[in-house]
């Protein structure tokens, strides 16, 4: 008599050494969309500091805050700066930007973005830049 069926110790067997040879393939799958999540906050806030570096270059931004050093900057600030916070949560991240003279003709400005990563533990973005004053 011929046997046409697995046993059920067959089917538990087969069963194990599939999730033996897939379990590997699933770490790295969820390992890499972590790292895609940690990429994507890094990208978000290096548009942020990019965005906010390149508004206050205007020569009115540098006059009005120069006297404070830096501030730090919110949704809705007084100094009309666009901050795009379409990813980050308002709770999770900041912007503070500044200004500092280096002499008469030109100005050191900065962007430090701070936000919280995948792991949960506070990040920094620093971007620098400068800028010359109209001189006449």
């Amino acid at each position: 008599m011929t046997k046409k069926a697995f046993t059920f110790i067959q089917v538990i067997i087969a069963m194990f050494v599939i999730s033996i040879a897939l379990g590997p393939i699933m770490m790295i799958n969820r390992q890499n969309n972590r790292n895609l999540e940690e990429n994507n906050n890094y990208m978000e806030a290096l548009m942020i500091a990019t965005t906010v570096l390149s508004q206050i270059k205007q020569e009115q931004f540098i006059k009005r805050i120069n006297s404070l050093g830096q501030i730090k900057l919110a949704k809705d600030n007084p100094y009309n700066i666009y901050i795009p916070q379409d990813f980050f949560k308002e709770e999770d991240f900041e912007v503070i930007a500044g200004v500092r003279p280096e002499d008469n003709n030109f100005t050191y400005l900065f962007c430090i973005v701070r936000y919280k990563n995948t792991a949960g533990n506070i990040t920094s973005i620093r971007l620098d830049s400068g800028a010359f004053h109209n001189v006449y």
